[in-house]
């Protein structure tokens, strides 16, 4: 027996020293050094899939304002292209009230010319008839002067 007190010798305790020293390297090479590569490889894993969510997200943002403008230059031209064929048909819609204004005034002069044409033969056959019935009268009075005489 050795001089320690408790019965506690050294070369146990260097044994025991030993045997966990080789347990913790056995449990690091075993234990911790692939839990560790592992945990590593799953946060290098997750960091990829979230810069590329990052990624695509700012892409698809990107593509939503491209779009969003796209959409407003479509409606600005759709806007302009009905304000033109509003324009186009004001534009259609003036011109024929002119057109019928202008052939309602020309319809009004032409039946007014017919009328005077046909009031200046009126007058012309009333005045025939009635210089036919003064010649006939005056034959007539002629006649009766004759008669008398």
């Amino acid at each position: 027996m050795s001089g320690l007190p408790l019965n506690i010798e050294i070369q146990q305790i260097f044994l025991h020293m030993l045997n966990f020293v080789i347990l913790a390297g056995g449990l690091y090479f075993l234990l911790y050094k692939p839990v560790c590569a592992f945990i590593n490889k799953r946060t290098e894993y997750f960091a990829n899939l979230e810069n590329e969510a990052l990624n695509k997200k700012t892409e698809a943002d990107s593509m939503l304002t491209e779009y969003q403008n796209k959409i407003k230059a479509v409606e600005e031209e759709l806007k302009a292209i009905k304000a033109k064929a509003s324009h186009d048909a004001d534009e259609i819609i003036r011109q024929s009230r002119e057109e019928a204004e202008e052939q309602g005034h020309r319809i009004i002069m032409d039946a007014q010319a017919e009328a005077e044409r046909t009031k200046d033969k009126i007058i012309k056959g009333e005045e025939r008839d009635i210089i036919k019935l003064v010649l006939a009268a005056e034959k007539k009075l002629h006649h009766y002067s004759e008669d008398e005489k």
